[in-house]
């Protein structure tokens, strides 16, 4: 399937119901949305809007559901994240009918040039879902069913041709105006290196020149390895869980092409408390290991080689510690940033990336 060229709206002004039967049509033929109200919006790196809708007769053949979520770029201030939303776009239509894990379903995507990219998503409130937060951190137990599920996905594009076609991860993150350049400046780096955020870190991090050099180590490695899609922004808060625990995995803008440990190393530090990690860790990571070996991955690197990327791969998990809250509440930060500058203190990720 190709994602769906159109005009979009860039306005929440723009989103109405004749809006919607013009691109829902494309893949439901007949299809006429008659009503549509915008009930709740959260905002982020995206805008998520959702919407109550009620079409006619084609509609209630189709399954179309009585409210849904469009996802996007809706605020003037988060236009420059474009690229992430057309990623998005492109991901579901492209990459998620390949896909064997629990994610929500897309009933649209469409992109307009260079503009905006939408995605029209399922409600998850249908299956009782609750959300991942940093301040809820998981049991291991939890987190190890989190790790599996990725796993899958891990194990299915391992060293794929078709990943040639994504961005890695240092395409990514150290690109043209690469987030580095503005996490590091002094008015953003700076006010807080002496608060709680930094209580946990390496002392050497409170310099931000050092913390640029630590993930230049680690831009220069990233695509040494077997390779396979990562999900590219894998914390806690993009994870849900159904009414019965399954477990499901959110937010697709940021997926690349990357070694499997991007994904885990950023993951599992953020979803446990700093005690649990440290008691359970490593049994986590040699059981999603073994996991990747059942499912047929030949080359799963051995335990010293695994525990060394997990080691230097944690790092990526600190940007937290300089996040503005123009994008997440102070106190979601906060439990990350103590999680992060604690793994890395205790795993020495400085000395293991040769800073």
């Amino acid at each position: 399937m190709s994602v769906i060229e159109a005009a979009l709206p860039m306005s929440l002004d723009e989103v109405t119901a004749p809006w919607l039967t013009s691109v829902l049509s494309a893949r439901y033929p007949g299809v006429a949305v008659t009503r549509l109200v915008l009930t709740g919006q959260i905002g982020g790196t995206a805008t998520k809007v959702r919407l109550e809708l009620e079409y006619n007769e084609a509609g209630a053949k189709y399954g179309l559901p009585a409210s849904a979520w469009l996802k996007g770029g809706f605020e003037t201030h988060v236009y420059a994240h474009a690229p992430t939303y057309i990623a998005e776009a492109r991901f579901f239509e492209e990459w998620a009918p390949k896909m064997s894990i629990n994610i929500p379903k897309s009933y649209w995507s469409g992109v307009d040039g260079d503009r905006q990219g939408l995605v029209l998503l399922e409600d998850l409130a249908d299956r009782g879902a609750t959300y991942g937060r940093s301040t809820k951190p998981l049991t291991p137990d939890q987190a190890l069913a989190v790790m599996n599920e990725r796993g899958k996905m891990h194990a299915r594009f391992w060293n794929d041709p078709q990943l040639a076609t994504l961005r890695s991860y240092t395409d990514r993150f150290a690109g043209a105006n690469h987030f580095m350049d503005k996490l590091t400046k002094p008015e953003v780096y700076g006010p807080h290196t002496e608060t709680a955020r930094f209580a946990t870190a390496p002392a050497r991090l409170k310099d931000p020149q050092v913390y640029r050099a630590v993930m230049e180590a680690l831009y220069a490695i990233t695509d040494q390895g077997a390779q396979t899609l990562n999900q590219g922004d894998s914390h806690l808060g993009n994870v849900f869980f159904e009414a019965d625990g399954t477990v499901g995995i959110l937010d697709w803008q940021a997926y690349i092409r990357a070694s499997f440990m991007c994904d885990t190393a950023y993951f599992l530090p953020g979803a446990l408390t700093v005690e649990d990690r440290r008691r359970h860790e490593q049994d986590l990571l040699k059981q999603y290991l073994e996991g990747l070996k059942a499912q047929g991955v030949k080359d799963v690197p051995g335990w010293d080689e695994a525990w060394l990327l997990y080691r230097k791969y944690v790092i990526h998990g600190f940007a937290w510690s300089v996040t503005t809250v123009d994008f997440h509440p102070e106190d979601v930060i906060m439990a990350y940033a103590e999680r992060y500058g604690a793994v890395a203190e205790d795993l020495e990720t400085l000395k293991a990336l040769g800073v």
